[in-house]
């Protein structure tokens, strides 16, 4: 296994949202993967939780969040009269067998908070390196 490369991830993604209801729908993610950094890139680059030959994960909390990307606003994105909002996701790939899963929930609004949940599962391919664009906002 090459400590760069790119995988191009393919399935379904259910979505439920609090206000504009439940949908299934199909979805295509490249994810950019730099092991020697302990990155990857997808909506934004973060640093893996767990990496190693067999499997990629990665957790979403508050405390990556501002390592990561220093000047962010998610934490004040993620309180307001109806927070603080509730922020979560975690993403792993089987480097093995090429599962992928994806799950992600937040709330949105003000005054009255709505969730927002989406659970991808799919599969990944392995396709050459194309170095992510690091969000430093």
């Amino acid at each position: 296994m090459p400590r760069q490369f790119d995988l191009i991830c393919k399935g379904e993604v259910q979505i439920d949202d609090q206000q504009t209801g439940k949908e299934t729908k199909s979805f295509t993610d490249r994810l950019s993967v730099d092991l020697g950094q302990q990155l990857f890139c997808l909506d934004g680059c973060w640093h893996l939780g767990v990496s190693d030959e067999t499997h990629i994960a990665y957790h979403y909390t508050p405390e990556r969040a501002d390592r990561d990307h220093p000047r962010n606003s998610y934490r004040r994105a993620a309180t307001s009269t109806a927070g603080p909002f509730e922020l979560q996701e975690d993403v792993t790939v089987d480097l093995r067998t090429g599962a992928f899963a994806r799950f992600y929930v937040y709330d949105y609004g003000d005054r009255v908070s709505f969730r927002h949940t989406a659970r991808y599962k799919g599969r990944c391919t392995l396709a050459p390196f194309t170095p992510g664009k690091r969000n430093e906002n």
